[in-house]
């Protein structure tokens, strides 16, 4: 992450370059100094940053779930690649989608980096 590669080699005809890319969910920790967003994780999907969008605030959105909790409840959407729900009663109101698809009357209400806390016990 974050390199590159340099191939130094004079091509012929048939010649193929090979690579592979992590085709799963992972979270990166958001590693910024913005005090809202100090348990927020990016979510990636290979190379595809992925958005939340719903239930947030001024660009936040505060998940009760911790990040293996959400990982393991993310839940792909049928006939649509890169969108998924989450399998969580109190995470009912976010979707994910990818980050490319934020538009229109999304761009009120999404965030790339989600707050990912376990709710506190009463």
């Amino acid at each position: 992450p974050g390199k590159y590669v340099t191939i130094e080699r004079v091509w012929k005809t048939g010649d193929t370059v090979r690579f592979v890319l992590p085709l799963a969910v992972r979270l990166t920790k958001y590693t910024g100094t913005e005090k809202d967003f100090k348990n927020a994780y990016a979510l990636e999907y290979g190379p595809v940053l992925l958005a939340v969008t719903g239930a947030t605030s001024r660009g936040i959105a505060n998940i009760p779930l911790t990040p293996a909790e959400f990982l393991k409840k993310l839940r792909p959407v049928a006939g649509k690649p890169l969108h998924f729900t989450i399998d969580a009663p109190d995470a009912a109101p976010w979707k994910i989608i990818p980050y490319y698809e934020v538009k229109g009357p999304l761009l009120d209400s999404f965030t790339c980096f989600p707050n990912l806390t376990p709710p506190r016990a009463p």
